[in-house]
């Protein structure tokens, strides 16, 4: 026990016993310093459960700070049981994003209410105690929260427990609350949670998001740690395919001809020749005479007078002469102008080849789009389907105001993005007053948007 504590006194009751009000404020004590050292004992100082914080719906100058627990130091239980408005003060920030104190702080506080002062007064009796007793007081003891600004970190000998960081405008108007610097009781004792560590990469888009499940086990977590960092869709998704054919598949349409005719315009054959080396024979039959029936060569060098001239076509042309004149001299032949004859019509059978659609029939390649899947954009985290995103950028804008300003989203398709550049850093998750009692939880990784892909790097750490 510390010199400057009192013992652990309560009142030990009997038959007649007279009480006054001390004996049932040892009582009282008793109780409450127990229970505040207990508390003390197993948890560290924090928020235990609500306490947020959100600019008020119409006045620029006030915050609005939920109902919720908080314990201090001492154990003692800082309970606000209604929604509370708190009149912001401090420094204007000098950029958007940087905040110079403005710690909205809740501490312990009790208020004495609803005095009594009538009734009867006691004297003193003849040879009795001496001095009249005056009495009357406040007959309740109030437990009200204090809600204030603070221009610096409090102490934890302070009592103070930091519920948010107020940027303000210059005239004092809420631009921003930074819930990042909120702490969250933990439990004091070494912990007996099963450590947990994920780490792994996933290449998602908008239809294929990573969902990662994991159990906690042994107790509430004092830590929970997750990282994250882009980088570059795999390119082998689209320069590596397996070896396949794709089955061809013979339909039987059908050609019907009408029947038709071809038109041709006068045609001049080309220039014949006689065959070189070749003689010219002449094979003729004539009616001379009766006795005189032979057939005669006669030579170019005969005179006329030697020769037999026949006018072949005078001759009985049903049994005249007949003459076959082989390897002539150069000619040509003329073929007038006309049409074939009816070429008729008809219908021809054509073999054709159809190649079928390959792959599964439930999914479609996504096509029209002019580049690959490179960086993604605008990541969304989701912790057991409850979307924590905006909390995590505004503890990283806390922490890295110049990588992370309040307008920074979780990638933008770029390969300079901090994200992808050099990754998030520690997000304590513990932070965001998220539920992690034991059972299964989940975090989701996941991107909006068609042709809006990439690969996500994640580290997840829970003791």
């Amino acid at each position: 026990m510390s010199a400057l504590e009192q013992p652990l006194d309560r009142v030990n009751h009997f038959n007649g016993q007279r009480l006054d009000a001390s004996d049932f404020r040892a009582d009282q004590d008793y109780q409450i310093r127990v229970r505040r050292k207990l508390f003390s004992s197993l948890y560290s100082i924090g928020i235990v459960q609500g306490l947020e914080v959100t600019k008020h719906p119409t006045d620029q100058h006030k915050v609005h700070v939920a109902p919720g627990v908080a314990l201090d130091f001492m154990g003692r239980e800082i309970i606000l049981l209604d929604s509370t408005d708190v009149q912001v003060a401090g420094t204007p920030s000098p950029s958007p994003g940087v905040i110079f104190g403005n710690f909205l702080v809740i501490a312990y506080a009790e208020q004495r209410v609803q005095p009594v002062n009538d009734g009867c007064v006691a004297t003193s009796a003849a040879g009795g105690c001496g001095g009249n007793l005056a009495w009357g007081a406040p007959t309740r003891i109030r437990a009200v929260p204090k809600l204030e600004m603070v221009d610096t970190w409090p102490s934890d000998q302070s009592g103070r427990i930091v519920l948010a960081q107020i940027g303000l405008q210059a005239g004092c108007q809420v631009s921003d609350i930074q819930s990042g610097v909120r702490r969250y009781a933990v439990a004091a004792q070494p912990p007996t949670v099963h450590p947990i560590s994920l780490e792994g990469e996933k290449d998602i888009d908008a239809s294929n998001p990573k969902v990662l499940y994991f159990h906690i086990d042994g107790g509430v977590p004092d830590s929970v740690t997750l990282y994250l960092r882009g980088a570059q869709f795999s390119t082998l998704f689209y320069s590596e395919l397996g070896n396949h054919t794709h089955a061809g598949r013979l339909a039987q349409p059908t050609l019907t001809i009408p029947d038709h005719r071809h038109t041709f315009q006068s045609v001049t054959t080309g220039t014949a020749t006689q065959d070189p080396n070749k003689p010219v024979d002449l094979i003729a039959r004539t009616y001379d005479t009766d006795s005189d029936t032979e057939i005669r060569m006669w030579h170019s060098d005969l005179n006329d007078g030697n020769r037999r001239l026949e006018t072949l076509t005078t001759l009985n042309p049903g049994d005249g002469p007949i003459v076959r004149l082989t390897n002539l001299t150069e000619h040509t032949h003329n073929i007038p102008a006309g049409q074939t004859d009816s070429a008729g019509g008809g219908s021809y059978a054509l073999g054709a080849v159809n190649i079928d659609a390959a792959g599964v029939t439930d999914r479609s390649a996504r096509s029209g789009a002019s580049t690959s899947l490179a960086y993604f954009k605008k990541l969304t985290v989701l912790y057991d389907g409850q979307d924590i995103t905006d909390q995590i950028l505004k503890q990283l804008n806390g922490i890295d105001p110049a990588n992370w300003p309040a307008s920074a989203t979780l990638g933008d398709g770029t390969n300079t993005h901090p994200l992808v550049v050099n990754g998030t850093g520690k997000i304590d998750l513990t932070q965001l007053g998220l539920d992690f009692t034991p059972g299964e939880h989940s975090l989701t990784l996941q991107v909006a948007d068609a042709g809006n892909g990439g690969q996500i790097k994640y580290n997840l750490y829970v003791a």
